[in-house]
């Protein structure tokens, strides 16, 4: 008799946690995207620091094998697209201070901006509750477009998604004027005479 009452109340508990999840870091496309990425060497990351370029955020963990299988092909994006205006930023969840530490020691050399979010409040403010996870932020700072839960075979049309916003924001070239130059001034004769 009882078990009925218990797991009624325990699903009810569950919906109202389920919804708290979906409220507490729901996004958008549109919506502006929140500003913090963790730390990184005791300073905050920043979105914001990087506005005016195309930003693609990974959300990983070191325990998420798919997600560090994709790491490199993150890092590759960013080498080709960051001269066109892309920065990619790499946002460890919930990985310790001692094992984020190791992994910084690893990468030294990555063009990706690393942070850190030991607890949970950046991925909460993000709405991350499912690794992978990235992020494609526009460079007026306000989200494109979000996926989750993807595999590796799935990354060539993310890719593609993030070369055609790069592409968006590329400023068109001047075009050529098609009216004649005005000659150039001539310089007045030495003896002041008129010409």
């Amino acid at each position: 008799m009882r078990f009925p009452l218990l797991l009624s109340a325990l699903l009810t508990a569950s919906s109202a946690l389920l919804a708290g999840h979906a409220e507490a870091g729901t996004l958008s496309r549109g919506d502006l995207a929140p500003p913090v990425l963790g730390e990184s060497g005791g300073k905050q990351v920043l979105l914001t620091d990087y506005r005016g370029k195309v930003a693609v955020v990974v959300f990983w963990k070191s325990t998420c094998a798919p997600c560090k299988d994709q790491m490199e092909a993150f890092e590759q994006l960013n080498k080709q697209y960051s001269p066109l205006g892309l920065q990619v930023f790499a946002v460890d969840l919930g990985d310790s201070a001692k094992d984020y530490g190791s992994l910084l020691r690893k990468v030294r050399h990555t063009t990706m901006v690393l942070g850190h979010d030991e607890g949970a409040s950046v991925g909460e403010a993000w709405g991350v509750y499912m690794l992978p996870n990235v992020w494609i932020v526009g460079p007026d700072g306000r989200i494109v477009a979000h996926h989750e839960g993807y595999v590796g075979s799935d990354l060539p049309g993310i890719f593609e998604e993030v070369r055609r916003v790069v592409a968006a924001n590329q400023a068109p070239a001047p075009a050529a004027s098609s009216a004649p130059a005005a000659p150039a001034a001539q310089p007045a004769p030495a003896d002041g005479a008129p010409r």
